[in-house]
């Protein structure tokens, strides 16, 4: 049995501006701490550069519980029967 935990947090959001520029930095622009803005109440970043818009935020946090059970019984001498339980909770 385990118990995994994943999170990610994003920082430094950026716009791609020109997707086949030979360097990576020439591909995107990112946003000034003046064009990017966090509404904690609604769980979203509001973006002025020119024009308005909002995303969701995409930090996440997830856990999951996994477990297995393998029960192994030899009912004749040379005879086996394997049964395997698998389980995942969200």
């Amino acid at each position: 049995m385990a118990t995994f935990y994943f999170g990610r947090k994003y920082s430094a959001f950026k716009k791609i501006t020109v997707p086949d520029a030979d360097k990576f930095k020439q591909r995107y622009y990112e946003f000034t701490p003046s064009e990017l803005t966090y509404d904690p109440s609604s769980s979203t970043y509001n973006v002025n550069d020119g024009g308005a818009y909002s995303f969701g935020n995409p930090d996440t946090i997830s856990e999951q519980f996994r477990s297995n059970l393998v029960i192994r019984w030899e009912y004749l001498p040379g005879s086996t029967l394997i049964c395997m339980v698998t389980g995942q909770n969200k």
